[in-house]
């Protein structure tokens, strides 16, 4: 289920899961080490396989621009979502709300340990100049959600010098139902991410409810479809003007929470299951290893 095979050289047909190849694309936002594992690893697991799935058609592009993987031995197989996210409100919003300090306070969600390829100085400045500028803004708050990754100190410093501190929460990782919670009483998520090759947040975000707000990089509108709102994810003012359209429009954000969870509903780990189970079974039968004939 890696991108990499561990160990390589059976004398078995392979199957590798592909995730992203962002070190082709951004290999200055990936420490040095995850750099030199990627290079060293990835091309020869790639040519061990005899299929590769890959998880977008963002990343099937990939292997075939970057690695010269032939586009007969890759599969696209989307992920799913977890069912906890297409649930109904179940009356722990409230509690949760308490939980965290947040009730009675209009806020939007950002789910994304501090990598530097999730862009959170891009999304931090928009806040700041959407609190200053639109007067409806009223409490609005910005949670932010995940593990503390290389550049958790820039988001601090960034968070005081933009004087952010009462209205951005950092809430670190949470458990999946009070994301869930979270995504339901939230009035969008925001997601402004440079890079993916899924962008998982994103239909989590649709399956519960929640209006989102999305970067137009990479994978992202492959994933969100047409029930996602999209900027440009290096520009401020393109943000702010996404945030406060959405922000300011109720009648905008119900289109967006309908069209949501109808796209959503397209993708759960059965048929996810059912398709990667075809993949190992194609690869048993053709025998092997190694690119095909």
């Amino acid at each position: 289920p890696l991108t990499i095979l561990n160990p390589k050289g059976l004398p078995t047909p392979a199957v590798l899961t592909f995730h992203d190849a962002q070190h082709e694309f951004l290999p200055e936002m990936l420490p040095a080490r995850e750099l030199r594992r990627r290079r060293r690893t990835y091309g020869s697991s790639l040519a061990e396989a005899k299929i590769v799935i890959a998880i977008s058609r963002h990343v099937r592009a990939s292997l075939v621009e970057r690695f010269q993987v032939p586009d007969h031995k890759i599969r696209v197989i989307y992920h799913g979502i977890d069912q906890i996210f297409s649930e109904k409100p179940d009356g722990r919003e409230e509690d949760v709300a308490g939980k965290y300090g947040i009730r009675g306070r209009p806020f939007m969600i950002y789910p994304a340990s501090t990598w530097p390829h999730k862009n959170h100085a891009t999304l931090l400045c928009a806040f700041r100049k959407f609190v200053a500028e639109v007067d409806d803004a009223g409490e609005a708050m910005l949670l932010l959600t995940g593990g503390r990754k290389n550049a958790h100190p820039d988001l601090v410093r960034d968070i005081a010098k933009l004087e952010l501190e009462d209205r951005v929460d950092w809430l670190g990782y949470i458990p999946r139902e009070d994301l869930a919670s979270l995504y339901r009483m939230a009035r969008m998520m925001v997601f402004p991410s440079l890079f993916e090759g899924f962008g998982l947040p994103v239909l989590e975000a649709q399956a519960s409810g929640c209006p989102v707000l999305c970067s137009s990089a990479s994978s992202l509108p492959e994933v969100g479809g047409d029930a996602a709102c999209y900027f440009e994810p290096t520009s401020v003012s393109d943000l702010v003007a996404c945030m406060t359209r959405l922000w300011l429009d109720p009648g905008e954000r119900e289109r967006m929470r309908r069209s949501g969870l109808k796209r959503a509903a397209r993708f759960t780990w059965t048929e996810t299951a059912r398709q990667t189970v075809a993949a190992y079974q194609a690869a048993v039968r053709a025998g092997g290893v190694g690119r095909p004939d």
